[in-house]
């Protein structure tokens, strides 16, 4: 009974902690590119994008700014909010759920945390 309905964010800092997400979602683009290379991969290819679910806007924000808008997605924030380190492989499994992933598909996966931690995975699905 004692949930609202609504986060509410308190910073004493709000012009640091904006400066700390835009940093990361500015990283995504350096991150999965630096991933989508090694993998000798481009954005055309990615199938299916599990991001990271930071804040409600975090995934949309930094999959448009990796240039992999046209990638499916399975976005879980408005139910599950942030799960933190679950957070991508949480989404995979919601993907492969809801069959958005199939067997030969381009995954790539981006996290970001604490202002100044990202990773990205670029991977074929042969599940």
């Amino acid at each position: 009974d004692w949930f609202e309905g609504r986060s509410i964010l308190y910073s004493d800092r709000p012009d640091r902690q904006r400066r700390v997400l835009a940093g990361v979602c500015a990283a995504s683009l350096d991150v999965i590119s630096s991933a989508l290379a090694e993998a000798k991969l481009d954005t055309t290819d990615v199938d299916f994008y599990a991001g990271h679910h930071g804040t409600a806007w975090y995934r949309q924000v930094t999959q448009e700014n990796a240039g992999l808008g046209h990638a499916r997605y399975a976005d879980s924030f408005a139910t599950n909010g942030s799960m933190a380190a679950c957070n991508c492989p949480f989404v995979l499994a919601l993907g492969l759920q809801r069959e958005q992933v199939q067997r030969g598909d381009i995954v790539v996966t981006h996290a970001g945390g604490n202002g100044s931690t990202w990773s990205s995975l670029a991977m074929r699905w042969v599940g």
